[in-house]
């Protein structure tokens, strides 16, 4: 059985930064295929091609979309998962404090959004130091 407090490190920390990882590579490889499919889609319309090659690049800056829109969806389900805190007096203060803080910043990319998220990303950086939790990486 784990322990209660690997528990609250796992989703509090460890889990949330997975979810912000996989958050920002699949908004960048999103935007990315986005930008080639509109390219396309400019180059193309303004070279008279065919319609399949206009419908292929109209595809990709779609299918992009779709990719950047599957990242914030999934980030966002991550963050409103009602997980229990620790109870008072039940672990360490310097865990309970840093979960404190991943649930508060959990609350400020439900309530924000994508500034939010990278905001995020970069203090479960600078949590290991502060709250001794163990390295991300």
């Amino acid at each position: 059985m784990m322990d209660p407090h690997d528990r609250l490190l796992g989703y509090y920390y460890f889990g949330f930064h997975s979810a912000l990882v996989r958050y920002r590579v699949l908004t960048i490889q999103g935007w990315v295929v986005t930008a080639f499919g509109a390219a396309g889609l400019l180059v193309f319309w303004r070279d008279g091609s065919d319609l399949f090659t206009i419908a292929v690049a109209l595809c990709a800056a779609v299918a992009g979309l779709s990719l950047v829109h599957q990242s914030v969806a999934a980030l966002d389900q991550y963050v409103r998962v009602p997980y229990p805190g620790p109870a008072h007096g039940s672990c360490p203060a310097e865990i309970a404090e840093g979960v404190g803080e991943c649930a508060r910043l959990m609350e400020e990319i439900d309530r924000g959004g994508w500034q939010e998220a990278y905001a995020a990303f970069r203090a479960l950086n600078d949590m290991a130091e502060r709250f001794s939790f163990p390295p991300l990486r």
